[in-house]
């Protein structure tokens, strides 16, 4: 038995690898003979870079039993920034798409989407792509409303994110005694040009298979609606101003943001030492810091997503909140329950009083004994769908 995994883990980014690892090993533990492959279209391996042409045709037609898209935010659109964003939903024509294997959707992201249903090409390009899938799961509520407005009518499974299967549910080991540890796991204020000169090649590599009517622009293009340098120095002053947690233990990855530039750049405004280097690819290392940790302060989703693994208290800086949407994956997770931890957008926190990233710390350590608890029942969730999975591959 052989299943296609479709997803971005090529890309030099934590949550991406995470979720790819996770899928694999979770069909692993049930299903132990099949074969696992994964697509991506930014692989620098020929032979697993994920492309649907114009026909409707892949590299991988006729050779598995099933397709399982899953990974991050997948459904960025239509409209489409970067023409390979189309592949998730079956390629710039999904009506054409040939394979005759089954498709799932395996808890899927629209992020911060909503345009699709504004406009009758783009709600019919979806609805093709859900008509072809054989099965629709989704990780959180938003992306489910953003499928029904484009007209979507079959069933659409809620599922958790397969990253809270990254380690069972656990007592977190840590104590609060004395001063507190706080962790502050960075994250970029801008794309690095390295990241956006990748997309713009990789946008003209998939020029080719571009449904005109869904791809918007070829080119990944810069937010211009931060002033990132005093963005920076309200940061600083709000982490300063937080009570018994001076130095801050500062962190950032080694990844394709560039986030360990932040970190470094942060450490020496505040006048402390970096964190632990952390390279593990799907997050190993990440996480045992994270255990260490009284609260964390993270501003990535799937850095939230291990400290809720942790059992670790948690404040999300949201960087990427659009207010067209009026949500961002990460507020669709944190908001998911009040107890998870707290949460700001990073226009909200720096707006505000100094003082206001203090009290969002002191309300995710108010609300620590029931971290554990949450991680359990979201862990049980995720891990009854892939039972469900499995059993669904197997019978096709």
């Amino acid at each position: 038995m052989r299943i296609a995994l479709w997803n971005a883990s090529s890309l030099d980014n934590v949550g991406d690898r995470l979720l790819d690892y996770i899928v694999r090993r979770e069909l692993k533990r049930r299903l132990p003979h099949c074969t696992i492959d994964t697509f991506s279209p930014w692989s620098s391996d020929v032979r697993r870079r994920l492309v649907v042409d114009r026909k409707g045709a892949w590299a991988g037609e006729g050779k598995y039993r099933a397709i399982l898209i899953g990974g991050g935010a997948l459904l960025m659109g239509p409209p489409f920034l970067h023409p390979a964003l189309q592949y998730f939903f079956l390629g710039p024509y999904p009506e054409s798409f040939r394979d005759q294997c089954m498709v799932i959707w395996n808890a899927v992201c629209s992020d911060t989407q909503y345009l699709a249903p504004l406009s009758l090409p783009w709600r019919g390009y979806v609805m093709s792509a859900a008509q072809r899938i054989a099965h629709l799961t989704v990780r959180n509520r938003r992306t489910r409303k953003f499928l029904k407005d484009c007209g979507v009518n079959k069933q659409i499974k809620l599922v958790a994110d397969p990253a809270v299967l990254m380690a069972k549910p656990r007592k977190p080991s840590h104590h609060l005694r004395g001063r507190l540890r706080i962790g502050v796991l960075c994250a970029a204020l801008e794309f690095p040009t390295k990241f956006i000169d990748l997309m713009k090649r990789s946008a003209i590599a998939n020029a080719e298979h571009v449904n005109p009517n869904v791809v918007r622009l070829l080119n990944h293009e810069q937010k211009k609606n931060l002033d990132h340098e005093e963005c920076f120095r309200r940061l600083a002053a709000s982490l300063r101003a937080i009570d018994h947690a001076i130095p801050l233990e500062v962190c950032g990855l080694h990844n394709m943001y560039e986030d360990h530039l932040m970190a470094a750049k942060l450490a020496k405004e505040l006048g402390t030492s970096i964190g632990p280097q952390l390279s593990h690819p799907v997050g190993r290392d990440l996480l045992k810091w994270i255990r260490t940790l009284d609260c964390l302060i993270g501003f990535r989703l799937h850095h939230c997503i291990l400290s809720l693994v942790a059992g670790t208290p948690l404040v999300g800086i949201d960087l990427y909140y659009d207010a067209g949407a009026g949500t961002s994956k990460l507020k669709e997770f944190i908001t998911s329950s009040p107890e998870i931890g707290s949460y700001v957008t990073i226009e909200d926190l720096l707006s505000g009083d100094v003082s206001h990233l203090n009290q969002l710390v002191e309300r995710a350590l108010s609300v620590r004994g029931c971290v554990a608890d949450i991680h359990a029942d979201m862990h049980n969730k995720s891990h009854s769908h892939f039972d469900w999975l499995a059993e669904v591959i197997a019978c096709e």
